[in-house]
């Protein structure tokens, strides 16, 4: 998780990732320098999508807000779509290749 994301800088403390059982939490430019120092070689950094379903999406706006969550349920729900597996690319999931020369 990239934790100078954008998205990750906008939600500050409502971030999902804020979690107690994650111990370090790193930003691309923090994990290149720990790779760099243990003598990796940067080969490539990406961001990557997630699939969500979309009641579940639901219940994550709705914690942020309610009346959205609300609104979106019961569209989603109406249209029984709640199961529904949609791709999305928050830009705070990366991946990143390295090489030891």
């Amino acid at each position: 998780m990239d934790v100078d994301s954008l998205l990750a800088r906008a939600m500050g403390r409502r971030w999902p990732w804020l979690m107690e059982m994650h111990l370090y939490f790193f930003s691309r430019r923090t994990l290149a320098a720990m790779l760099e120092r243990a003598g990796f070689e940067l080969v490539r950094a990406e961001t990557q999508g997630r699939y969500l379903r979309l009641g579940y999406l639901v219940t994550r706006v709705g914690g942020i807000s309610p009346m959205l969550g609300r609104a979106m349920g019961g569209v989603i729900g109406g249209l029984n779509l709640r199961h529904v597996p949609i791709a999305l690319n928050f830009g705070d999931l990366f991946t990143v290749y390295a090489v030891k020369p």
